[in-house]
């Protein structure tokens, strides 16, 4: 029972720690960017070809920037100087329309404040509370249209270098932090990680299927405590409590991994610590990978989610 009050202290203050947005510059690209946890900057002259979500952190569009879609963050705060082709909606943070900022389409904001500078425009409505506001501030203003840069900014080869180098190391220091977390979980509940890795290997679907319908239910619920009641205290602690259940799941799907790793090397038993040591890691570094990444993400974080709550985190096996 000691141990497991440790762990649980020890995810909570891993947990903030993860809801503490990182920076994350963005270059032109294609597609729609979803960001967890982390801050999105889209720099000057750059332009990003489809719509853009963040959850549980921050963005931030500089000036002569440009987003061809549109931009939804949810549990964290929106500073626009440049021009987004779509609607911004914003739910439980504030919203600062800067000079220079360009929405060609509506603007919703809830459990937060709005703050439009004189050179800010915006071309259709505003919602902010419970209704729709036509308040003066708010109101399409005549005005030109920012001209903002089309083709990507020129970047040298020396900059493209350092960049993805920065983004291996990263990687690497993440990859790191999730090992060590991977240690501390296997060194202080070994059983209940073992419970929840034996429902995933049991009842892999199942798994999935509850950690999604889990992972949907408590991101409605924290939307609608935002929403309807300004409770976004609240909803950031549920989204807490999510993300401390999906890194004990994580913890227990990358211990499977490295288990079947270290057998498939002859090792006979292999130990959990090494095991934890090797699967969570590896299974961290997979989700860096463009495109697959995010899905494998969403799919394993689905499925440690689920399996935690078939056991109730560990605390009774999984019976099929």
């Amino acid at each position: 029972m000691m141990r497991l009050r440790w762990l649980w202290l020890l995810l909570l203050c891993i947990g903030v720690l993860w809801l503490f947005p990182v920076p994350v510059s963005a270059q032109t690209g294609t597609g729609d960017r979803v960001i967890l946890g982390q801050s999105y900057v889209l720099p000057s002259g750059h332009r990003l070809r489809g719509s853009l979500i963040v959850l549980g952190g921050s963005a931030k569009l500089e000036e002569d920037s440009l987003v061809d879609g549109d931009v939804t963050v949810v549990g964290g705060s929106l500073s626009a100087a440049g021009r987004v082709n779509g609607d911004v909606a914003v739910f439980g943070g504030s919203l600062s329309l800067l000079d220079g900022a360009y929405v060609d389409g509506d603007v919703i904001a809830f459990g937060g404040h709005v703050k439009r500078a004189e050179g800010a425009v915006v071309t259709g409505d505003v919602m902010t509370g419970l209704g729709w506001e036509k308040s003066r501030p708010f109101a399409k203003r005549p005005g030109r249209v920012p001209e903002v840069p089309y083709a990507p900014a020129e970047v040298s080869g020396a900059r493209v270098l350092v960049g993805a180098l920065l983004r291996v190391v990263g990687a690497i220091l993440l990859a790191a932090l999730m090992g060590g977390l991977a240690v501390i979980v296997l060194a202080l509940a070994p059983e209940a990680t073992h419970r929840v890795g034996s429902a995933m290997l049991d009842a892999p679907v199942l798994s999935l299927l509850v950690g999604l319908v889990t992972l949907l239910l408590a991101l409605s619920i924290a939307l609608l405590l935002v929403i309807t009641i300004c409770l976004a205290p609240f909803a950031m602690l549920l989204v807490g409590v999510l993300v401390l259940v999906m890194l004990f799941g994580w913890v227990a799907l990358g211990w499977l991994l490295g288990d079947r790793v270290l057998r498939a090397l002859d090792v006979d038993r292999p130990h959990p610590l090494l095991a934890g040591v090797i699967g969570v890691p590896l299974l961290t570094l997979v989700t860096r990978l463009p495109c697959v990444g995010v899905i494998l993400l969403l799919l394993g974080a689905s499925t440690g989610l689920g399996a935690a709550v078939l056991t109730r985190l560990g605390a009774q096996r999984y019976e099929v």
